[in-house]
């Protein structure tokens, strides 16, 4: 029987997310295996650690003023559950909550503001969308809040496009989750911190920190726009005018490094961001 690289054996693996019931898409093949995410027992292991945890142990400090509050989103939950492991083993965090969608997330930092949130990056279904949609919503309704960003996604232009918006912390789901510790403490400390493999693939790009990054205005704008509104539309749900909509998009293009609104569509639809949506 193969085993897994924290010593499980697929099996095993499998059982615990049947156990509780978790969705195919949380990480099993079409044979009901263990299979789609290479760091995915990494993550189940941090989940069956934190439930087996003896009753009356606890790592939290008894001084909750002192610890760093932390979200978490995401629609994975076997990820998640992974994700909430990780920080309860940190003595200077506090999770708050976690959620599954943007209409879930929004409604618990509203009643309970935090220090960090730690998302997924594409997590659909939510009244607030996702990607960099939610991005930008999120930097202009919590502006004291620091943002993790976690992706499968391996792109150069996302990572080039999250730091545009303001996210200097990003891990990949391929690394290990441990790095989500010093992810926790970078952003606390208002440092940029990246995993392995997105610290791989800037250093092969050569994307520095010469990277502009977009006022909140100019994401929100931005988004829309290649998410299928028009700038009458912008204006509109903004309640800005037509010609501040057009310059804050300008100035969003300018510091994207992209020259036309061709090179827009194409910078949208390798983020798969475009939804194609006729504009009025």
């Amino acid at each position: 029987m193969p085993v897994s690289k924290v010593g499980w054996s697929s099996a095993t693996a499998t059982r615990i997310v049947k156990q509780n019931s978790l969705c195919p898409s949380a990480g099993l093949d079409k044979h009901g295996s263990i299979a789609a995410l290479p760091s995915l027992p990494r993550y189940i292991t941090m989940y069956a650690q934190a439930t087996t945890r003896p009753a009356g142990v606890s790592n939290r400090s008894s001084k909750m003023d002192n610890l760093i509050r932390v979200a978490v989103a995401d629609d994975h939950p076997v990820i998640r559950m992974g994700i909430e492991a990780t920080l309860d083993s940190i003595s200077s965090v506090h999770r708050i909550g976690s959620v599954s969608d943007s209409t879930q997330l929004v409604a618990l930092l509203d009643a309970h503001p935090c220090e960090i949130l730690v998302t997924d990056y594409a997590m659909p279904g939510g009244q607030y969308g996702d990607g960099l949609e939610l991005i930008s919503f999120l930097r202009n309704r919590y502006q004291d809040m620091n943002i993790i960003v976690l992706t499968g996604l391996g792109k150069m232009v996302l990572i080039r496009s999250l730091m545009a918006f303001g996210i200097h912390a990003i891990l990949s789901k391929t690394d290990d989750i441990s790095h989500l510790s010093g992810a926790i403490q970078a952003a606390q400390a208002g440092r940029r911190y990246f995993s392995p493999s997105i610290a791989n693939i800037m250093k092969s790009q050569s994307l520095g920190s010469s990277s502009m990054q977009l006022s909140p205005r100019e994401a929100e704008v931005i988004a829309l726009y290649i998410g299928g509104a028009s700038i009458n539309g912008i204006a509109e749900k903004l309640q800005r005018s037509k010609q501040t909509i057009s310059t804050q998009k300008v100035n969003a293009m300018r510091k994207l490094g992209i020259d036309s609104d061709a090179d827009l569509f194409k910078y949208a639809i390798e983020l798969d961001l475009h939804k194609k949506e006729k504009r009025q």
